[in-house]
């Protein structure tokens, strides 16, 4: 570098020329792109100002730090890492990025923005990305708004000027957009006026919400809507005061509807539109009171209304109706409706109108102090009464006068005594499903002196024994009828007479409660001999045997002995040592009762042979026997009884259900048998051709068969986890039996087939041998088999037989057997021969082997036997 000012430098000249080395060697070390001198130029001092004044520093390092090396530099400082001071005038920079640092001593961050620093932006809209908190420190902000990745809506807050509101809206790109308020976690909606001093308005959590309320607006001439809504089809609206307060519905006139608050209420007011019909007010329980009554506007189109329904005011009005009801209630004596004559001779009338010839109009009056029927006419009373309590009828009775003084011949021919009423004229039967036949009388307890005023414990109320026992003998041959009451007795009531008898009550209301200190049956018939060849008839009906004071042996509700198809209908049978039994009776009809806690049998037959032909029907058998372990129906006969009917009867919680013993020839049906402790069936020895079809056996101790049971079936019944199985007993059958949880009747099916095949038996000529057998057990069997005959090629057969036998090896006589003879064929020309047997019915009492026997005479060389039996169960 030259230096044109002469030989001696100056000290400013050796400044300049230390700069331009400096210089120089920067310049070298850039890219020639960046060079500010040019080699050989001479430079001056105006150039070094220049180059000074504007420097580019491209490389090397300040401070050790280097310079466009890791951090490059496009045209300024990046970064700053000197703990010096910079001071800059008049920097303009755009879109610099300031990562720390302070402005005025406030720190500047991308979380905590500068307070007094960037105050205020003056541009047109200013945007924040990422979350943005404004009050507050990071985590106790006031307000934070977060980024919503590709939102195309937003929330704007505006401001108002005098006397108008803020704005806070939705805006964005899309036409429609909803505004989403949301609490959190189970907080609430609070809506204040006053700067929240005054709540106005609260929404409240509801844990899994699904249903909401929807608040509608509504263009010109529509009303607004305030709507149920939600994910159920159906929801209600309810609207709730609190404490006492009422529900206040006002229009601009003022309140219109007043829902006040009644404590405890369970009854309430519905109103019900209608699709065609008409609306109703009606209420959800009791009727709609109406206070303090109806005013005097109209009610309906024809019939209007003074007060509350006083009058009708209109001529000819009319109520009409399909089965119109007019209730009308009072108090004391006071009048409930009054129908008041005010003109003409007729007085009060209410008429019945007919609709023709076969019912004609009927009116009913009340004229001159009298009551009367009269025609449609007017021209004859038909009945009349007057205040003196004098009857009279135009056609009298049957058109036959009747009179105080004179009796009717051909209705009323006599009047015997005041008590009783008889004559020949007088129908003597009972019309009814189940009359026992003529009667003479009907008579009552009551006239007899019974009370019925026990309350059913010991020593309470009227003896009645000898009341009730005077009655029962005054109603031979008729009925004796106990109206309801509760009846004590400390005796028996007997009959011993011939005759018939029928002892009626009135259901449950009619109670007999046994009072005797020792054991003795309520009712005792035992006729001394036979009513000529027929035994009477006894029928007791409608009668609560109430739990006695006492129990023990030879206690029952009732004993029949020498009768003849006693009948013990619709009674109710309670805490007895035994319901009812029977000795030297024939054919009991027990039917419609309900045994309830006897402490032995409900039904005990176990006397004798009593029991032949009864029939026991539709009754009810609960907690029988618990305490004596006895059956409900004890058939634990002696003797054989037999054309038994047990039917349709309920029978639950006893000890056991039913006994067996020496009973042949009986159907159980229809009954339901469960929940017994021991055994819904019980079967002790001789019991023969039962046939239970149709019942329901279910949760009892499972029943195995033994002996004790033979030739029956059990056909068409259900169990209920319960099981029957064979057991010892051979010839119980069943039939289409279906079972309902665990068990199920396991014994052999009528129309079941059992059978077996053999194949490769070797025979040896005119040699009967076993081509198959089967052991078939105890019952009835249609046994039929086939052998087939399989000779070698060369063997020529002549004769081929097959039986069913029940010997061993052994040919069967006919019918048993099939044959074939007189043929000469070899076994190449003929192959393998079948030959079948014919059905052949055979009996067992025990289980028996039976065999399919083959035999054929053949020569030359070796045949065998294939054998097929079969055998269906008919019985």
């Amino acid at each position: 570098m030259k230096m044109n000012k002469g030989d001696s430098i100056a000290p400013h000249d050796r400044l300049f020329q230390a700069i331009g080395i400096v210089l120089a060697a920067l310049a070298f070390a850039a890219a020639p792109a960046f060079a500010q001198f040019t080699p050989g130029q001479v430079l001056k001092a105006v150039d070094l100002n220049n180059a000074i004044s504007k420097p580019a520093i491209i490389g090397g390092s300040i401070d050790g730090a280097p310079v466009g090396a890791a951090t490059p530099s496009s045209g300024k400082f990046t970064s700053l890492s000197a703990s010096g001071t910079a001071t800059l005038n008049s920097l303009a920079s755009s879109g610099a990025t300031i990562t720390g640092g302070s402005i005025n001593g406030a720190p500047i961050g991308q979380s905590t923005p500068a307070a007094g620093a960037f105050t205020s932006f003056s541009a047109g809209a200013g945007v924040f990305t990422g979350q943005v908190s404004l009050g507050g420190s990071a985590g106790a902000e006031s307000l934070r708004a977060v980024t919503v990745a590709s939102a195309v809506n937003w929330l704007q807050v505006q401001g108002n000027t005098a006397g108008n509101a803020p704005i806070l809206s939705v805006q964005g790109s899309d036409a429609n957009a909803s505004l989403g308020l949301y609490s959190k976690g189970s907080g609430a909606f609070y809506f204040g006026t006053g700067g929240g001093a005054r709540t106005q308005a609260v929404i409240t959590d509801t844990a899994n919400s699904v249903n909401w309320l929807q608040l509608t607006g509504a263009p010109t001439n529509n009303g607004v809507t305030i709507s149920a809504q939600g994910n159920d089809t159906n929801v209600n609206l309810n609207a709730n005061a609190k404490g006492t307060g009422a529900i206040v519905m006002n229009t601009g006139g003022g309140t219109q509807v007043v829902v006040s608050s009644t404590a405890s209420a369970n009854r309430y007011l519905t109103l019900t539109g209608s699709n065609g019909g008409n609306p109703t007010i009606g209420a959800s329980a009791g009727r709609v009171a109406v206070t303090p009554g109806l005013d005097a506007s109209p009610i309906g189109a024809v019939t209007p209304s003074t007060g509350a329904f006083t009058s009708l005011s209109a001529n000819s009005a009319s109520i009409a109706g399909n089965g119109v009801t007019l209730t009308v209630t009072n108090s004391n004596n006071s009048d409930a409706l009054d129908l008041v004559g005010t003109t003409g001779s007729n007085g009060a009338i209410l008429k019945f109108i007919g609709n023709g010839a076969s019912t004609p109009s009927k009116t009913v009056r009340v004229s001159n102090g009298t009551f009367g029927i009269i025609n449609d006419a007017f021209t004859n009373t038909i009945f009349s009464l007057t205040d003196a309590g004098s009857m009279t009828a135009s056609g009298g009775l049957n058109n036959t006068a009747v009179g105080n003084t004179t009796p009717s011949t051909g209705a009323f021919t006599t009047l015997a005594a005041s008590s009783t009423v008889s004559g020949t004229g007088f129908d003597n039967y009972i019309t009814s499903a189940n009359t026992i036949g003529l009667i003479d009388s009907m008579t009552n307890a009551k006239a007899y002196g019974a009370l019925g005023n026990s309350n059913g414990t010991h020593g309470n109320g009227n003896d009645d024994t000898t009341a009730l026992q005077n009655a029962l003998n005054a109603s031979a041959n008729g009925i004796l009828h106990i109206p309801c009451g509760t009846y004590r007795i400390t005796a028996s009531l007997q009959e011993s007479s011939t005759n018939n008898y029928w002892i009626k009550g009135d259901g449950q209301c009619t109670k007999i409660y046994n009072d005797a200190s020792t054991a003795v049956p309520t009712f005792l018939f035992n006729p001394s001999t036979a009513n000529g060849n027929v035994n009477p008839t006894v029928r007791i009906e409608g009668i609560y045997f109430y739990n006695p004071y006492v129990t023990g042996a030879g206690q029952t509700a009732a004993s029949f002995v020498n009768e003849e198809r006693p009948y013990f209908l619709n009674n109710i049978i309670y805490g007895y040592q035994v319901g009812v039994n029977f000795t030297s009776t024939y054919a009991p009809v027990i039917d419609h009762n309900t045994f309830f806690r006897t402490v032995g049998s409900a039904i005990d037959c176990s006397i004798d042979t009593s029991c032949n032909s009864a029939t026991i029907t539709q009754n009810g058998f609960f907690t029988n026997g618990l305490v004596n372990s006895a059956p409900a129906i004890n058939l634990n006969t002696p003797s054989s009884i037999n054309a038994i009917s047990i039917t349709g009867n309920d029978m639950e919680a006893n000890y056991s259900g039913i006994l067996f013993s020496n009973v042949f020839g009986a159907i159980v049906s229809g009954n339901y048998i469960e929940n017994q402790t021991a055994c819904n069936l019980c079967f002790n020895s001789g019991n023969s051709s039962i046939d239970f079809n149709g019942n329901w056996f279910g949760a009892s101790p499972s029943l195995t068969l033994t002996n004790g049971l033979s030739n029956s079936k059990f056909q068409n019944n259900a169990t209920y986890n319960y099981a029957i199985t064979q057991g010892t007993s051979t010839s119980v059958r069943q039939i289409n039996n279906t079972a309902v949880g665990t068990g199920g009747i396991s014994l052999p099916t009528v129309g079941q087939l059992n059978s077996n095949t053999t194949t490769g038996t070797s025979m040896t000529s005119n040699t009967p041998v076993n081509c198959t057998s089967i052991t078939l057990p105890a019952g009835t069997w249609d046994v039929s088999g086939s052998v087939q005959f399989s000779p070698a090629t060369s063997t020529v057969v002549n004769y081929m037989h097959s039986s069913i036998s029940l010997t061993s090896a052994t040919v069967a006589p006919l019918p048993n057997r099939a044959d074939i003879g007189g043929i000469s064929a070899t076994g190449n020309t003929v192959g393998s021969m079948a030959l079948s047997t014919p059905v052949v019915r055979e009996t067992f009492a025990t289980s028996t082997p039976v065999y399919l026997v083959g035999n054929s005479t053949f020569t030359t060389s070796s045949m065998a036997c294939n054998g097929y039996i079969r055998a269906v169960l008919v019985q």
